[in-house]
């Protein structure tokens, strides 16, 4: 039983290796993956020629190598710089937050009334559903109203109109509150 056990945690090992060099190999990181398919070798191979060295020091050697090379290409990714593209498009997403206009409780109050006609006889306006979600962004909205505005969405996306108008009244009341 204990060899048995033995030959299935390297059969493990062997396969796990197997999978981790056809990652690295799709990334391109052939180093890693000819390390990786030495220790897939080693995992595989349990008798040893006399005068070899024994299988625990060379799967210590390949550990310890497929350590500098992962510290290295995890490195070298993270020295990747962010295309152009990408960083502009974060800066001007950065630049449209700052720039939008701050909650506006009295603009959402009278959109959330707006929706409530349509939510009691069980539809939707889309229109009032965008004017609502419109008027509830921007900064200053608290937490509090967020989570009810999620909860309206999710009570609309399981079409519960029921739920969906109880949430929708409860966050009108919560923006009366609100409004100066």
């Amino acid at each position: 039983l204990r060899q048995r056990g033995g030959q299935l945690l390297q059969a493990e090992a062997q396969a796990c290796c197997h999978k981790v060099r056809g990652v690295a190999a799709n990334l391109g990181l052939e180093q890693l993956a000819a390390t990786l398919a030495q220790a897939e070798r080693l995992c595989g191979s349990p008798q040893r020629e006399a005068g070899a060295p024994t299988l625990p020091t060379e799967l210590a050697q390949v550990q310890r190598l497929l350590t500098a090379q992962l510290d290295a290409a995890l490195s070298a990714i993270h020295a990747i710089e962010t295309p152009r593209a990408v960083r502009k498009e974060r800066e001007q997403a950065a630049e449209a937050a700052a720039a939008a206009p701050a909650f506006d409780a009295a603009r959402a109050h009278a959109a959330a009334q707006a929706l409530l006609p349509s939510l009691k006889r069980g539809a939707l306006e889309d229109a009032a559903l965008a004017a609502l979600a419109g008027a509830m962004s921007g900064a200053g909205l608290s937490a509090a109203l967020a989570r009810q505005l999620a909860e309206l969405h999710t009570a609309l996306n399981d079409f519960d109109f029921p739920q969906a108008h109880a949430t929708l009244l409860e966050l009108a009341d919560h923006l009366a509150k609100e409004t100066p």
